[in-house]
């Protein structure tokens, strides 16, 4: 597992699993469209005294939790997953080729079909 270090936190976070849309939304993470009447996740928070939100599908969720459930809890911002999954990636390492090199595939599938 690889270590993630971080030496700042958002002054706020909060996040709801909205269970219905009102209208389509675009996922922060992957770029697919989020269809109306569908489940995701909103995120809000505050950095640096900057608020921002984003929304994050649930299949990138889905991947989030499993990341996080790995990384003793540290959870990244949805646009910032996948960043952070790259960085989790060693070369020759088995938990990078079993776990994270297939689940950085995935959502970059989806990215490249959400264009």
């Amino acid at each position: 597992m690889c270590v993630i270090e971080t030496d700042s936190y958002a002054e706020v976070w909060e996040e709801t699993i909205i269970q219905k849309s009102r209208k389509d939304h675009k996922c922060s993470c992957c770029g697919t469209t989020i269809k109306s009447a569908s489940s995701y996740l909103y995120h809000f928070d505050v950095f640096e005294g900057n608020a921002s939100t984003e929304k994050m599908c649930m299949d990138c969720l889905s991947d989030r939790w499993k990341f996080t459930a790995e990384h003793g809890g540290y959870v990244p911002c949805p646009s910032s997953f996948t960043m952070m999954l790259q960085d989790c990636i060693a070369d020759g390492d088995e938990e990078s080729e079993k776990i994270w090199e297939p689940m950085l595939r995935k959502i970059d599938d989806r990215i490249r079909s959400s264009r």
